[in-house]
């Protein structure tokens, strides 16, 4: 994270004080709590499907506005896996 806040601050150009404002949004965005680990409980075989569910499912988490509950994470989940294993 902190990388990623320099990296933006540098591009940016920022100050001081949008600095500050940039490494406290990054600092409250909630964690995606779901892995590999949850897609192979679901029957998807390790390799490069797991790889290309978990980067639609993180999309599809920060569309959704990040949400931090695990029921709401599961349900993109679900949502992932019916359209991409359909």
């Amino acid at each position: 994270p902190e990388v990623v806040l320099a990296l933006s601050v540098v591009a940016r150009g920022c100050r001081q004080g949008e600095a500050d404002a940039l490494g406290n949004q990054l600092r409250a965005t909630p964690e995606l709590l779901l892995s590999g680990r949850d897609l192979m409980a679901r029957n998807v075989a390790p390799g490069g499907t797991t790889g290309a569910l978990l980067a639609a499912l993180r999309d599809q988490w920060i569309e959704a506005g990040c949400p931090a509950s695990i029921e709401d994470q599961t349900a993109l989940l679900e949502a992932v896996l019916a359209a991409h294993l359909s």
